[in-house]
């Protein structure tokens, strides 16, 4: 009778199991849900180029930036220093590389490791969350808490390549506030955060003109955009590494 009723309770507590990642899953289709409809997801999924200025703010230092992306995956960043030295790098969706004209060489370099991971994800214009599942990420729901006097829904996002970000997805605006990035960089696991502020509406679509880094809980970059444009022609040859 003990066998009986341990399996009896042992099954009870798989289908509370169960029940429970039904529950969560839903819970989760719903916060990704109003997260896209709130940003203007369905717009953002319509952009063929997005071309982005401002200025980076770094220990009292400015300078001043333009980032080109275009479908399906490109990328160009332009960084113009206090100095009056200029920085470049391009992805033309296989190949990445920089061009600086501090280095006393003209020949652009190829990009590896870190660096070309970072300009590989500029060039996504529909983000991270877009179809997570069929680009083989893992996406977790792990409660909600309290950031900055408001309630915001934790979220995981795990991605294919091993890569960590934690979401904080404010309850009521239902727009992204914070993230926390954990990544591999020369075998050490580095840790970034990210908070979102000053939201504006450019053609239907929500985007932060501010964005703050911290490491190790100090500032390390503000990030302030002045002007977004949305589906200007951009030729491929912008993106590919220069003879």
């Amino acid at each position: 009778m003990k066998t009986k009723d341990k399996s009896i309770t042992s099954l009870f507590l798989v289908f509370l199991l169960f029940s429970g990642i039904h529950a969560q899953d839903n819970d989760l289709d719903n916060i990704i849900r109003d997260y896209f409809k709130t940003i203007g997801q369905d717009k953002i999924v319509e952009i063929e180029t997005a071309i982005a200025s401002g200025i980076t703010i770094q220990y009292g230092d400015e300078t001043s930036f333009k980032q080109i992306q275009k479908k399906p995956d490109k990328a160009y960043l332009e960084v113009l220093l206090s100095d009056g030295q200029i920085l470049k790098q391009g992805f033309d969706g296989k190949t990445g590389w920089m061009q600086a004209s501090w280095m006393g060489s003209s020949e652009p370099v190829e990009l590896t490791g870190p660096d070309l991971k970072t300009i590989k994800e500029m060039g996504n214009i529909e983000g991270d969350l877009w179809n997570w599942k069929e680009k083989g990420h893992k996406l977790l729901m792990l409660g909600t808490e309290e950031l900055d006097s408001n309630q915001v829904y934790h979220l995981r996002l795990t991605k294919a390549d091993g890569d960590i970000d934690e979401l904080f997805i404010d309850v009521n605006s239902h727009l992204l506030h914070k993230m926390i990035r954990k990544t591999i960089i020369n075998g050490s696991e580095v840790e970034m955060e990210v908070r979102f502020d000053d939201y504006r509406n450019i053609e239907g679509i929500l985007l932060p003109f501010e964005v703050e880094q911290y490491f190790n809980g100090q500032l390390g970059m503000t990030i302030k955009i002045k002007e977004v444009k949305f589906n200007i022609e951009v030729e491929d040859n912008l993106f590919i590494k220069p003879d």
